[in-house]
């Protein structure tokens, strides 16, 4: 047996038999194999922590096969028991693991957490399918502190929970995150969602602004979110600001609501993927593209919103073709999420 499996191994016998007796369920703690010893170990101490709190709030799976969904609050106290661990890997001894990787990303988890602005960033950065969205999220000031506090790198989980068919609760060791063939051989249009990872998240943090004050009927706060152009006329700048007013307005009254769903970026341009969820006071699940730009290291929202009739003139050729990327993978994305409503339902 390798050092890194006997190591997580111990720490596994102190919690499965709590976790079994309490939920029924056993799990394999999957760690990604292609980290070194200190990365495995602390995110088997991410596995640990979701099997545990699955088995105190009886948490199961709702198909008992297949990688073990974590639900909001369970992915919350998971990310918070790594911040809290790190006052311990700061005092350990240097044993010869390496932590140069995941140092960085620790200690900017432990900024967010002590900026209270943990449930936002799970949220924004890590939120899955089927999510409820908790009351009161501070999204504007989130954005704003992420702008000044970006990180360099948030990296993947380097562990999942997975239901095991073994009766017994196990580790093991693979390979998380094979290389993509549909990326490898350009077919998403050369669009990229994670390279720039930093750009990536102050993007959504920004699209994320948008679209919240817009629900809370703030069409000032929105609109200072659209980029400039010194050859944009000014009536048709003051026509797209009285056009967010009139989308405001109908927010506060509760007639129109809008939920941010995902972004991808391409280059110094980004489309995020919103979602009229309620339109004229009723249910309603209708995608929308949201263009922006990266202007003097800030992202707005292009003029024309869902439309690149204005980016056509205003924006450079380079951005231009990138705007188009975005819009490209945003309709293979649109249609790929109507699908899984469809199927949901």
């Amino acid at each position: 047996m390798n050092v890194n499996k006997r190591i997580v191994l111990v720490l596994l016998v102190l919690e499965s038999a709590f976790v079994a007796a309490a939920t029924n369920e056993y799990y394999d703690i999957v760690i990604d194999k292609d980290q070194s010893l200190g990365e495995a170990v602390v995110w088997m101490r991410y596995g640990l922590e979701r099997a545990v709190y699955r088995g105190k709030n009886n948490i199961t799976s709702s198909t008992g096969v297949g990688e073990a969904i974590p639900t909001f609050s369970e992915e919350l106290a998971s990310r918070t028991a790594l911040v809290k661990s790190l006052a311990k890997l700061r005092e350990s001894p240097d044993d010869g693991t390496p932590l140069d990787r995941i140092m960085p990303y620790l200690e900017f988890l432990e900024k967010v957490y002590n900026a209270d602005f943990m449930e936002e960033y799970v949220w924004m950065f890590h939120r899955r399918d089927g999510w409820v969205k908790p009351a009161a999220l501070k999204f504007s000031e989130f954005g704003d502190w992420l702008g000044a506090n970006s990180p360099a790198i948030v990296p993947r989980a380097g562990a999942i929970l997975r239901i095991s068919d073994k009766s017994k609760n196990d580790i093991v060791t693979e390979s998380l995150y094979p290389a993509d063939e549909d990326e490898e051989d350009g077919s998403n249009g050369g669009l990229i969602t994670t390279a720039d990872i930093a750009g990536y998240n102050v993007a959504a943090a920004a699209a994320n602004k948008f679209v919240d004050s817009l629900n809370q009927g703030d069409s000032y706060t929105s609109s200072e979110l659209f980029a400039t152009y010194e050859k944009m006329p000014k009536e048709i700048m003051a026509q797209e600001v009285r056009k967010l007013g009139r989308i405001a307005q109908s927010c506060k009254r509760k007639e129109w609501h809008f939920s941010y769903v995902e972004l991808g970026v391409a280059g110094n341009c980004a489309v995020a993927i919103v979602c009229e969820d309620v339109k004229r006071g009723k249910a309603a699940y209708d995608l929308d593209p949201l263009f922006m730009v990266r202007q003097e290291g800030d992202w707005k929202v292009v003029p024309g919103m869902s439309d690149l009739e204005y980016a056509e003139v205003l924006v450079s050729e380079d951005e231009l073709e990138q705007l188009k990327q975005c819009q490209r993978w945003f309709e293979e994305r649109k249609e790929e999420l109507e699908g899984e409503k469809n199927n949901s339902n």
